[in-house]
């Protein structure tokens, strides 16, 4: 069948048929980009896999050698650090205080815990 012949056909059509051949083509023809764009997509995600996967395998392996190695170091660093600052939630004002009250709700402490005595220095 040639195309010039079907075409003639088709603008012998009426219009509510004609608007089918249009549409239909619109659908066909986005089908067939959807399709080239999904494998295109499909392949694009493949070939970036691969690489980052040979990218994160050999990075991975350095970062692990690299902490490996510092492991030691921190660790006497760490034990410095804890011997020079006494840090504790005492310190910090906010560790409760050992007499509880038993009329509060929950055995919460009373208003002389440490929190509530170091909001006492607080600027006016």
């Amino acid at each position: 069948m040639n195309i010039a012949k079907k075409i003639e056909e088709i603008q012998q059509q009426p219009e509510h048929i004609r608007l089918r051949w249009v549409w239909g083509s619109v659908a066909v023809s986005m089908l067939i980009i959807l399709i080239i764009w999904l494998l295109s997509i499909t392949l694009m995600f493949k070939s970036n896999r691969n690489e980052s996967s040979q990218e994160s395998s050999n990075s991975n392996t350095d970062a692990q050698n690299q902490t490996i190695s510092n492991t030691p170091s921190q660790s006497n660093s760490l034990k410095d650090y804890t011997k020079n600052n006494s840090i504790s939630i005492e310190s910090e004002g906010i560790a409760p205080s050992k007499e509880v009250n038993p009329n509060q709700v929950g055995g919460s402490t009373n208003s002389t815990s440490n929190s509530s005595n170091s909001y006492k220095n607080l600027p006016k």
